[in-house]
């Protein structure tokens, strides 16, 4: 492998000029391996292997759901911005996603009421939830500043966009059960691990 930074470098160098093409290039690059300026390819072996691909689709993963909570997050910063005075993590817990998916904005909610939201509430969540979280998404709703058209298909497209957010939960899962197993198998676990700022 050569650098491009150098290939790009070294061609200024000899005949000073910032011109590139495919045969210049080519002649660059074949100076710089006679130089021996160059370095090995890594090429992973076996369980090293398994682990190269399992992190790639991993970090490809983490792309995509980042990229959608923050389309998400969009949504409900139109439609229902005061959602985070009462859910600190809209996106994290079991009650404020079931909110999301059955009645995310305030007119859906006022037309729940309390009784109503507390019901929906409870089909995600089976311990006691509080009736003070109800209350409060009621109270926001009310003073609510977030649009109010549009409601039908935002709700339709935030609904397909939940669905889609928790297979990538699931699919982040399974790789990354996947990857524990691969980390086990090289038997450097415990030392990587070890490693702050490595997770």
């Amino acid at each position: 492998m050569v650098n491009p930074y150098h290939t790009k470098r070294t061609k200024e160098l000899d005949d000073n000029s910032q011109t590139k093409n495919d045969k210049k290039d080519a002649l660059t690059i074949a100076k710089l391996v006679r130089d021996g300026r160059y370095y090995g390819v890594y090429m992973p072996k076996d369980i090293f292997t398994e682990l190269r691909v399992l992190t790639n689709s991993r970090i490809s993963l983490m792309k995509r759901y980042n990229a959608l909570k923050n389309t998400i997050t969009a949504v409900m910063d139109e439609y229902f911005p005061e959602i985070t005075t009462v859910f600190k993590e809209p996106l994290k817990g079991k009650a404020s996603i079931q909110i999301l998916k059955s009645c995310p904005f305030p007119s859906l909610i006022l037309e729940l009421g309390v009784e109503g939201v507390l019901i929906e509430i409870k089909k995600a969540v089976k311990k006691t939830v509080g009736r003070k979280k109800a209350q409060q998404l009621v109270e926001a709703a009310k003073n609510s500043i977030g649009v109010d058209y549009g409601i039908v298909s935002a709700k339709l497209k935030l609904g397909l966009m939940i669905e889609e957010l928790e297979l990538l939960i699931r699919q982040l899962e399974q790789l990354e059960k996947a990857m524990d197993q691969a980390l086990d198998e090289t038997g450097f676990r415990n030392i990587i691990l070890s490693i702050p700022g490595i997770g």
